[in-house]
């Protein structure tokens, strides 16, 4: 479930593909074709079996037997039934360690233990497999910290965070400025700044000794009198008789246009204005992230300088979100990053953090009645004397152990191979009024780490960006679409549909009741283009498509494809998911009991040096999945060719 989500509206759909009975009123299911179907999926693919047998343990033991803590289970987590895959059965490593300290923020033995675990890991994984998860932003920095310090390289998300980059700041100031120009401490947070200095050529300490000047006044050249220093500062730079050139030439244009532009036509101005690209070449990503951060913003209604300063001034993790620059991949440094920010990933190696810390209650609830939301002040004590209170405090509770519960669960499933929780408690003079989730951890150790090297990691190849100015001119008209292009793209859409029904019809297998298919298969293939052909706007060849899928199926490298063999399973366009959440779709993958195949079918010329990249991402995928080795094969239908494609 994604953070704070509604757990009401899961198990509403559960509740309806169970029972058939919706509890809300808020589900409609039309837009599904075939209705809704509930699918249970057995295996995990992720986790080794020690891994699996202490999250069984926790949720399925441990929580299932103390009510205290959970309530009622609405999640199921205390009785689902997930099982490992045979050959990962008896691998994996998990160690729980607790740490009583008299103040929290006492960071040596901390330190010391997280530092620990660290340097194990990576004996046997590199670093980019090594993951520390933390709850809060907070405790990013000083895990961050701690490992610069120990040699060992780190990256999160706070790390990237474009707000902390001292050209965005001022960018942010300027914006600030424009929206509300009585801000004399942005504008001189602007005019002092590195954007403006580089760009007029003016020194810091003139900007400051200006800044300090126009507060306690100046001599007029006419009069040779001090003039009172009570004005605006950007009217007094605006008139003053050296600055008043750079006002009009760089400033005066975003001031008078603000309020009439849109956010992102006016920061793409700014950026014009200042050749902030030009002046800041190593500042080029943070700068092109601002620049999508203000258009992903204006387009969800952040239209003003004020919106977007709000927004970019929010410290929540979906904030923050739209303002960092993703890792790359191939990025050789130790994870960091909250329990929210690592649903849907895994790695090798996961380090949790958790602290026995508890965040003031908000005394905010609110009830929806009668189509109204009533809001409500309500303290613990008004809640155990009112009967009209009560249900509103004890279900806003239910909702918070809930998530808490889905939280435990997703740091509990991250990791692959090592999983390692660092619990991190207050000495108690006295027990606590209430128990709490992490009082169900104690120290134990399960499992053994694998004998493995960590190997290296290559990094992809950079990529070199040619400056404008030398980029080779690509004429317009080269780059609009034409008939031929359409025409060549419906006719590749064809050929892989037939391809597909054909391959999902069982073609060229002897159960089919076309026994004559793989001797004459040109009446198949004229009822698969009488089916396909009609629905695009195009006259094709008939006779030449047919013939040339006929003898690109009767290649003796390509008919094994199509066969029928004990245990084989036969996928056609088949969606895979990377461990990224990228979406790829296969043309058709053979999975065989010692081999899976896949084979991407090309129209028109061969470039195996184009495709063969994305084949080895495909294998990648499919030996994650499988667990098995795999091979790939571009075939080139129009020319009856048939390139094999190495996993390595």
């Amino acid at each position: 479930m994604f953070r704070n989500a509604d757990y009401k509206i899961m198990r509403g759909f559960l509740d309806l593909a169970e029972t058939g009975v919706p509890d809300t009123a808020h589900i409609s299911l039309e837009p599904l074709e075939d209705g809704l179907k509930l699918i249970n999926l057995p295996v995990n693919y992720r986790s080794d079996g020690e891994i699996l047998n202490y999250v069984n343990g926790l949720f399925r033991e441990k929580l299932k037997n103390s009510p205290e803590l959970i309530g009622e289970d609405l999640t199921e987590l205390t009785s689902y039934s997930q099982s490992v895959r045979p050959e990962r059965l008896k691998h994996g490593y998990v160690k729980t360690e607790i740490l009583e300290l008299e103040d929290l923020s006492e960071p040596d033995r901390q330190k010391e233990s997280l530092l620990r675990a660290v340097r194990g890991a990576l004996e046997r994984y590199p670093l980019n497999e090594i993951a520390i998860l933390v709850e809060k932003n907070k405790r990013i920095e000083p895990v961050v910290e701690w490992l610069t310090e120990a040699g060992i390289p780190a990256a999160s998300l706070g790390s990237l965070d474009i707000r902390k980059r001292k050209v965005v700041a001022e960018l942010l100031a300027y914006l600030r400025f424009l929206e509300t120009p009585s801000d004399d401490l942005s504008f001189a947070a602007f005019i002092t700044g590195d954007i403006f200095t580089a760009l007029t050529g003016l020194a810091r300490g003139e900007m400051r000794d200006f800044i300090f000047q126009s507060r306690i006044g100046r001599k007029t050249q006419d009069t040779g009198r001090k003039t009172q220093g009570t004005g605006l500062l950007y009217a007094e730079f605006r008139n003053h008789p050296k600055y008043k050139e750079y006002w009009n030439k760089y400033l005066d244009e975003p001031f008078r246009k603000v309020g009439h532009l849109p956010l992102y036509e006016l920061v793409s101005l700014i950026y014009g204005s200042f050749k902030l690209f030009e002046n800041f070449p190593y500042e080029a990503a943070f700068l092109a992230r601002f620049l999508d951060a203000a258009a992903s913003l204006g387009a969800e209604g952040a239209a003003s300088p004020r919106s977007f300063i709000e927004y970019a001034s929010g410290t929540d993790e979906d904030k923050a979100a739209v303002f960092a620059i993703a890792l790359p991949e191939y990025l050789d440094a130790v994870r960091v990053m909250t329990f929210h920010k690592s649903k849907g990933l895994g790695f090798s190696v996961v380090i949790n953090l958790m602290y026995d810390e508890h965040d003031r209650n908000d005394p905010m609830y609110f009830e929806e009645k009668d189509g109204e939301i009533h809001v409500y002040h309500i303290t613990k004590s008004a809640a155990e004397v009112s009967a009209r209170l009560r249900p509103v405090y004890e279900n806003k509770k239910a909702d918070e152990k809930i998530q808490d519960l889905n939280v435990l669960y997703v740091i509990s499933t991250r990791a692959r191979h090592e999983l390692y929780n660092l619990i991190i408690k207050k000495v108690r003079k006295t027990a606590a009024k209430e128990a709490g989730l992490l009082d169900l951890f104690e120290t134990s150790e399960a499992g053994k780490p694998d004998a493995r090297e960590p190997g290296d990691r290559k990094p992809s190849k950079a990529v070199e960006i040619l400056p404008a100015g030398v980029r080779p001119e690509i004429r317009f008209e080269a780059l609009k679409p034409t008939y031929t292009s359409f025409f060549e793209t419906a006719e590749g859409e064809l050929v892989h549909e037939m391809l597909a029904y054909a391959a999902s019809a069982g073609y060229g297998s002897q159960d089919t009741g076309h026994k004559s298919q793989a001797e004459n298969p040109g009446s198949r293939l004229k009822e698969l283009y009488s089916i396909f052909a009609p629905k695009y706007p195009f006259k094709f060849n008939e006779a030449k498509i047919v013939k040339t899928l006929a003898d690109f199926l009767n290649l003796p490298e390509v008919r094994p494809w199509f066969k029928d063999e004990k245990g084989r399973e036969i996928l056609t366009e088949a969606e895979f998911i990377d461990k990224t959440g990228a979406l790829f779709r296969m043309d058709r993958v053979i999975i065989d009991k010692d081999l899976v195949t896949v084979i991407d079918f090309k129209t028109g010329g061969e470039n195996t040096g184009k495709y063969a990249p994305q084949m080895k991402n495909y294998l990648a995928i499919i030996s994650e999945v499988y667990a098995k080795p795999a091979k790939g094969a571009l075939a080139y239908v129009d020319l009856g060719k048939v390139t094999e494609v190495n996993a390595s």
